[in-house]
């Protein structure tokens, strides 16, 4: 067993069972995935920002060009699509990057409720032994 003295100098100390390890254990695995998860939901609205930008962009140069035909990328190739498969491209990975967004978003919910519960156990056994919060929260 392991004991968590305060950080204060006391000797007042706790004893860690198993079962306190695997929730603290948990809880970091749990932290670092909510972390990657936030990053994920940041460039997915940010590709999504990007997207809408573009299909701006595809009804500007509809209106402006009488070639009938815009650039579009895929991968590092740059096609020339009519107008309206550019538009139903775009439209498709918007889709897909919204479903995405969607299963992170939830994923992150899920995360933070059993961090919230973690927290609520932990810090009722460990109290000012145990720190659990993140650098950017304090």
């Amino acid at each position: 067993m392991m004991k968590v003295a305060t950080t204060t100098g006391n000797s007042d100390s706790v004893t860690v069972n198993k079962e306190d390890q695997d929730k603290i254990n948990l809880f970091a695995s749990k932290n670092s995935r909510l972390n990657e998860i936030s990053d994920e939901i940041t460039a997915r609205k940010k590709l999504l920002e990007n997207m809408e930008d573009a299909r701006e962009n595809i009804e500007e140069l509809e209106l402006t060009d009488d070639s009938g035909y815009c650039p579009f990328q895929i991968g590092e190739v740059f096609l020339k699509l009519p107008f309206e498969k550019a538009k139903e491209q775009l439209e498709g990975k918007q889709q897909i990057l919204r479903d995405e967004l969607l299963v992170f978003e939830n994923e992150n919910s899920e995360i933070r409720t059993l961090l919230s519960q973690l927290k609520v156990q932990l810090y009722a056994k460990f109290g000012d032994n145990i720190n659990l919060e993140n650098d950017e929260d304090s």
